[in-house]
């Protein structure tokens, strides 16, 4: 169980995720671009559950799941926060944990395949 030393407290259905850390560097030595790591960060997925509001997952029969586990949450989701430990934190709706993630699984084994096409007016697009 970990503890929640970001002074960040969840209200309602709201859970706080600690956000893994992203590298600075590649594994061949190359300094990442502050911008580009800014963009990492804004889609970090991966993350530890710190602490839950009093209604997280209240609608439903058991937990998505429990403070310490490791978790995947809905991509640019809820409000990115840093804590008074320095950390980085995200506040998330409850339903926006779309999964728990065994030791060992690291955030860039996940690969985004789908590819989307915008729909323009006049091609099955809404106006």
């Amino acid at each position: 169980m970990s503890s929640n030393e970001s002074g960040i407290q969840p209200q309602g259905d709201r859970v706080l995720v600690r956000v893994e850390d992203i590298e600075e560097t590649t594994a061949g030595g190359i300094v990442i671009p502050i911008n580009e790591l800014n963009k990492h960060l804004a889609a970090q997925m991966a993350a530890v559950l710190v602490a839950t509001g009093k209604d997280a997952w209240s609608d439903y029969a058991e937990p998505f799941a429990t403070v310490g586990d490791r978790v995947l949450y809905q991509r640019h989701s809820g409000i990115q926060l840093r804590g008074k430990d320095g950390k980085l934190y995200r506040v998330v709706n409850d339903v926006d944990i779309i999964a728990t993630l065994d030791a060992g699984v690291e955030f860039h084994d996940f690969h985004f395949t789908e590819k989307r096409t915008p729909m323009s007016v006049g091609q099955g697009g809404v106006a």
